[in-house]
């Protein structure tokens, strides 16, 4: 759990149930209230336990506790891209495979594409400051993931932190219209933009509109 600041506690271990539910219960509720207005006793019935043992576990803090819901969350996507891209037969098939698996997996869980892609940025410098550690994790992760298929990629760094910006963007704007369920339609509109030379039609698709 983060503490108060947005620090690290370690004042309960990973395996502390309490946090687990606060975690887990962190997107529902910012759903609900909007992550400006969301407060503890919300993530506190939103997980189904006591607002007093909300308040021990988080220090008081709800902005520990959404930053440690949205580091896992985020970083559960991070791995399931990985993995996906890692066990397609071929490191193209990968490249198709990870993107439609990201796509897939947020059209499915509108809140939680809600939250890591809409809310995150509205609630604080602390949460801001997680949200780009995240980016950054992510433009690392599409650099090298794409220069193993390609070991002789005329593609600078620049590329794919454009990559990356056009796919939160793309994400972004459908879980904010509540539109999510068209991301599964979207993979070809990130293909094209990973790899600007190949024909992949993209044609009535839209990244931001």
């Amino acid at each position: 759990m983060l503490g108060p600041g947005g620090h690290e506690t370690r004042a309960c271990g990973s395996r502390c149930r309490a946090c687990a539910a606060l975690r887990a219960a962190a997107p529902l509720a910012v759903a609900q209230q909007g992550i400006e207005h969301v407060t503890l006793e919300d993530l506190a019935q939103a997980a189904r336990i006591r607002a007093s043992d909300a308040h021990v576990h988080a220090h008081g803090d709800v902005t520990g506790v959404l930053g440690a819901a949205y580091l896992e969350s985020a970083g559960a996507l991070q791995r399931g891209f990985i993995w996906s891209w890692r066990c397609a037969p071929t490191p193209r098939d990968g490249l198709r495979s990870a993107v439609a698996w990201l796509l897939t997996t947020l059209a499915e869980d509108p809140i939680r594409a809600l939250f890591c892609y809409v809310e995150i940025v509205k609630g604080g410098r602390p949460l801001v400051r997680l949200r780009e550690q995240v980016r950054q994790g992510s433009v690392a992760i599409w650099t090298a993931q794409y220069r193993e298929m390609v070991p002789d990629s005329w593609l600078p760094p620049s590329h794919f932190e454009l990559v990356n910006s056009a796919t939160i963007s793309l994400i972004a704007t459908r879980a904010a219209q509540g539109r999510t369920h068209e991301l599964r339609a979207m993979s070809d509109a990130v293909l094209a933009l990973i790899e600007p030379d190949e024909a992949l039609s993209v044609s009535g698709l839209s990244l931001v509109s």
